[in-house]
């Protein structure tokens, strides 16, 4: 699962999330270069956390959840934003095919998330 933080859209600043995501890994974030602030959840001390947990810190904090889980969008759909989510569909990626899909979409990201205000969105990737 992967998770992008940031304030959410509607909160007037206008500021563009930055990236948190999830890997197991112990190592800084490979996004902090694209996405500044960026981490991994693992640093924030929540990689054993349940999906309501990372629901409710992101909705407190203001993040977008990035993640490969339908779970996070059927609850998105459920429950509605905040928190947005963003779903990767996608094969097992490298960190850098990651970060290229995001990088790649980031400004279909940002128009859905900031400008239309949309509760989820799904990127596709296919196999290379």
């Amino acid at each position: 699962m992967d998770f992008v933080g940031g304030h959410h859209v509607g909160d007037g600043r206008g500021t563009r999330p930055q990236m948190r995501i999830k890997d197991n890994r112990p190592q800084g974030s490979f996004l902090q270069h694209d996405f500044s602030g960026s981490s991994q959840v693992v640093l924030l001390g929540m990689e054993s956390a349940s999906d309501k947990e990372v629901w409710q810190r992101a909705k407190s904090d203001g993040f977008v959840i990035v993640t490969r889980d339908a779970d996070f969008q059927e609850l998105s759909l459920l429950w509605g934003a905040p928190p947005q989510v963003i779903r990767l569909r996608t094969p097992n990626q490298s960190r850098s095919g990651v970060l290229k899909l995001l990088l790649d979409n980031k400004p279909t990201i940002e128009s859905a998330l900031e400008l239309e205000g949309k509760a989820s969105i799904e990127l596709i990737a296919e196999l290379q």
